[in-house]
Formats: structure tokens, C-alpha cells, sequence
């Protein structure tokens, strides 16, 4: 929940959440799957290193993507 809102309300950055399963020992958790720039990647990774260390993290580079550009309200 915490990376979730620092994803929305400080990195102004949607995200799709999905209910995934561990197929070792079943564990029901949920995958957090995001796009953010280089900026944001560093500043989303510090912040996901202070809250949650042992947090599993996957990374892709996007080479294209076509998205609604951010709107930042105030």
C-alpha cells in the first residue's frame, strides 16, 4: 500500500496491481507492474530500498511505449 501511494501521489505514476501466487510454497501476493524515466526509476528504488529491503524487484527496459502524458495537479 505504501509503494503504491508513493507511486500515485509522489511519482505521479499509474500502476496495475495483480494478485500473483508463488508457485514454490503457494504465498498469495500482490505484483505491483509500473512504468516510470530513469529519474523516477532511481528515486522509486531508493525509496522501495527503505521500506521494504528484502522487496523483489524485476526491471525492463522499454524501448516504446504510447501513454496519456502525466498532468500534475496542485
Amino acid at each position: 500500500d505504501v509503494i503504491v501511494s508513493y507511486l500515485l501521489h509522489d511519482l505521479h505514476s499509474g500502476a496495475t496491481l495483480y494478485e500473483s501466487i508463488g508457485a514454490y510454497d503457494g504465498t498469495v501476493r500482490t505484483e505491483i507492474v509500473t512504468i516510470v524515466d530513469r529519474n523516477e526509476y532511481r528515486k522509486l528504488m531508493d525509496y522501495i530500498r527503505k521500506v521494504d529491503p528484502k522487496a523483489f524487484v524485476t526491471v525492463y527496459s522499454v524501448s516504446d511505449m504510447r501513454y496519456q502524458p502525466k498532468i500534475i495537479k496542485k
